[in-house]
């Protein structure tokens, strides 16, 4: 599948793998009933399974066919997977999660935060700094990277009243990466940043299932203001479409696509996957082409929000030289 695309005309769509999407469904049942077993969302494990298909070349995925490769990633993930249920279960009993369904949403009832809905009823829930560690088994242990980031600068969450811990949970870290840098001025030149901005770096984002309808918007919402009221201009984040993920959480919490960079996938002598920051010797590259990943950008400060608003920019690409120089 060919990834090119005009900066002046992007679409997420584009760049989702079709063949990718018909192995995951065509396995449905083996990712729904290996979910089933060890009690995670079937969701969080088509995840996993996406996010290791790179190790694999795409001549030996048609020799011996997609269904066979998907089953073999499951038979080797799910060992490192077993204790996921153990731990959400953990966490639930801390942030009382295990008592959300379907229906249960957050919304602002003046300056208020509550969560639920009409027949269940209603808890108040605030903004919180998450204590380092606690984000820190979330990052670990639930998120689909199952790797800490040593640099963040803020856990943040939503947290019911009379609960210690979050049912929803962003981290966040200081822009380090000069292609990222080169990409906003690029991209937004408009805006005018001037010599000095401060731009926080979204890294992990992860809510409890089932995640309460608008948990993760009003999150990054508060977070947001959190943030500029600490000197940060504009947040920035990721996503990656290989692994299913649509964006529609982005663009609904104000988030502009500006860029688009190489994801590169590597992984260890077993095929796991091991992330860019903790690749050392020996391993493996990706097989398997892949769609780059998108960049998103929320201004912080009103002034550059209604510069936004105002202006069409257009989505940079990064080259692979760009993204190799760091």
């Amino acid at each position: 599948m060919s990834y090119k695309k005009e900066l002046e005309s992007f679409s997420i769509e584009s760049l989702h793998d079709t063949d990718v999407d018909e192995w995951l469904y065509l396995a449905d049942s083996d990712i729904t009933t290996v979910a089933y077993v060890l009690g995670i969302d079937p969701h969080y494990l088509a995840v996993q399974v996406r996010l290791h298909l790179p190790f694999y070349d795409p001549k030996e995925i048609e020799k011996r066919g997609s269904l066979s490769i998907i089953r073999e990633i499951l038979h080797r993930i799910s060992g490192s997977l077993d204790d996921i249920a153990n731990v959400q279960k953990m966490h639930s009993n801390l942030n009382g999660a295990f008592s959300f369904t379907e229906e249960t949403i957050v919304e602002n009832v003046g300056s208020q935060i509550r969560v639920g809905s009409k027949s269940e009823g209603w808890l108040d829930a605030h903004w919180d700094r998450i204590p380092a560690h606690f984000g820190e088994s979330i990052q670990c242990d639930l998120h689909y990277i199952h790797s800490a980031r040593t640099d963040t600068i803020l856990h943040a969450g939503l947290v019911l009243s009379d609960y210690v811990a979050p049912f929803c949970y962003a981290s966040f870290s200081n822009l380090d990466r000069e292609y990222l840098d080169n990409a906003l001025t690029h991209a937004a030149s408009f805006l005018d940043f001037g010599e000095h901005y401060n731009v926080a770096v979204m890294t992990r984002a992860y809510g409890y299932m089932p995640a309460p309808k608008n948990a993760m918007s009003k999150l990054f919402d508060l977070s947001g203001k959190v943030l500029q009221h600490e000197g940060y201009d504009m947040v920035i984040t990721a996503l990656n479409p290989f692994l299913g993920f649509r964006g529609s959480v982005f663009t609904g919490s104000s988030f502009k696509p500006f860029a688009t960079s190489p994801m590169k996938y590597r992984y260890d002598n077993e095929g796991n996957y091991v992330t860019r920051r903790k690749t050392g010797t020996g391993g493996y590259n990706q097989r398997m082409k892949t769609p780059p990943i998108v960049w998103y950008m929320k201004p912080l400060t009103r002034q550059l929000r209604r510069k936004l608003e105002m202006k069409h920019m257009s989505v940079y690409n990064i080259s692979d030289e760009e993204y190799l120089r760091g």
